[in-house]
């Protein structure tokens, strides 16, 4: 006996094509849109403008994290009382890298001049970026945001893994020195005399 018709339509299976949803591409976005949609969003996330599309990530630096920000800070101060220098270390400041890439570095090295050209030019590249690493980054977004910083102009790059206790130490963007404990960390190639140990930078104040 031939099943009715309403039967063998419902036992044929599903095809791929039916149950497979398609991935969609992420959308171009002008900086100016960007700005209006992304910039001062408070969520949780941190919003990028990556190579003309929205770049989402878990916040970087939270409130677990100040630490690391006060013992660069207090070094640079102190620093720059020794040696009058002429900048700011700032933390989470939105830059553009170039007419089509923004980042928020954890940390950033401006100069009084750049401090001053900012007012008139959005593009002021700083010569030393810091990223505090979490587990909510990935591997392959952490290399891509290395890759960008060189490319924009920055001449060292740290990228620091408080739950590894290192630091990976970029002066250019094809190698790194992985230091530990008492290693010093220098970025003297972009401000004299800024050089400490990973113990200093991951010291936590009892």
């Amino acid at each position: 006996m031939t099943a009715p018709a309403a039967t063998r339509l419902a036992s044929v299976p599903k095809t791929a094509a039916a149950t497979t949803k398609v991935k969609k591409k992420p959308a171009y976005i002008t900086w100016e849109a960007f700005q209006r949609k992304y910039l001062a969003r408070e969520d949780g996330h941190t919003y990028e403008w990556a190579n003309g599309k929205v770049d989402k990530n878990l916040n970087s630096m939270d409130i677990t994290q100040l630490y690391i920000w006060d013992n660069l800070d207090t070094f640079f101060k102190s620093l720059s009382l020794q040696k009058a220098l002429s900048g700011k270390l700032m933390a989470e400041v939105d830059i553009l890298l170039s007419a089509i890439t923004h980042r928020r570095p954890d940390v950033a090295f401006f100069t009084k001049e750049q401090i001053r050209n900012g007012r008139n030019d959005q593009i002021q590249v700083p010569a030393f970026v810091a990223e505090i690493i979490s587990p909510n980054d990935s591997a392959n977004r952490v290399s891509r945001k290395t890759q960008e910083y060189f490319a924009a102009g920055v001449q060292v790059v740290w990228n620091i893994y408080p739950s590894l206790q290192e630091v990976h130490v970029y002066e250019s963007p094809s190698a790194a020195r992985i230091c530990r404990g008492d290693e010093t960390c220098s970025a003297e190639k972009a401000i004299p005399g800024f050089a400490l140990p990973v113990s200093a930078i991951l010291k936590i104040d009892a």
